[in-house]
């Protein structure tokens, strides 16, 4: 009986110590974070098909670093020389492009491709631009990319890791 009595005086108690409670919290300043940002714009792609018509030029495990995997290299008529040491340099738009694939008979689900730049690029590139592309034909990475530029500066010549093919 006394608690029906107080059952009110206790909600009136206990909603005003709430609402005082989150009236004395400090509020929270927004942020450049809080704000609204634009879409990121949507990545390039480029026509597989075409990509793909390059000349296959070599086949072989990949030596990138992404596991056992095999690749198909394909060179577009301006990297002509590629397989052949000591020839002459890479011309600007000579193309090189490793497709890797699960194995060798599987379709490619990763393509890295590299583009010899007309002035020859940004420092520390070899003159290289580099892409990765998916399995869809999307940019997914796409530059100066300073991981591939490390590995490549090993290479013994232009940057461009080549086995001696026969020819």
């Amino acid at each position: 009986m006394l608690l029906r009595k107080l059952a009110p005086a206790l909600l009136l108690v206990v909603v005003g110590t709430s609402a005082c409670a989150s009236a004395a919290r400090p509020r929270r300043r927004s942020t450049a974070s809080d704000q609204p940002t634009a879409p990121a714009p949507p990545k390039r792609r480029i026509d597989l098909a075409t990509l793909e018509s390059l000349p296959i030029v070599d086949r072989r495990p990949t030596a990138h670093p992404i596991g056992p995997a095999f690749a198909s290299i394909r060179a577009n008529d301006l990297a002509a020389g590629y397989g052949t040491r000591g020839r002459a340099p890479f011309t600007p738009g000579a193309r090189l492009v490793e497709s890797i694939a699960p194995d060798a008979e599987s379709a490619a689900t990763l393509h890295y491709a590299m583009t010899r730049e007309p002035d020859d690029g940004k420092p520390g590139t070899g003159g290289w631009r580099y892409e990765v592309i998916d399995a869809t034909g999307t940019v997914q990475a796409e530059g100066a990319l300073p991981l591939c530029a490390r590995c490549h500066a090993e290479a013994a010549r232009e940057w461009v890791f080549e086995p001696r093919l026969r020819r």
